[in-house]
């Protein structure tokens, strides 16, 4: 699920996706059921979610974070740690 907007046009290479069956499912709003399912595929640990966190911040630095994204459009995910 790509949930995203990108201020430039991607890539995709159709190969990868023929090939290994895959399937890009495009969403603009979350809705309460989506944070649902998150939270359950989260606590499954059936996807590689570490690989995909880029990064963990407090939420202190939440304004060098964005600025940080705006800088390097290959970061994934940067998790706010909102408890410190």
């Amino acid at each position: 699920v790509m949930v995203a907007i990108h201020g430039q046009k991607k890539e995709v290479d159709l190969f990868k996706f023929f090939w290994k069956e895959l399937k890009l499912i495009g969403a603009r709003v979350y809705e309460k059921e989506d944070y649902e399912k998150a939270i359950r595929l989260i606590t499954a640990n059936e996807l590689p979610f570490n690989e995909m966190i880029t990064d963990v911040q407090p939420l202190k630095n939440i304004q060098r974070v964005f600025e940080n994204i705006d800088k390097n459009p290959d970061g994934l995910k940067v998790l706010m740690d909102c408890q410190s």
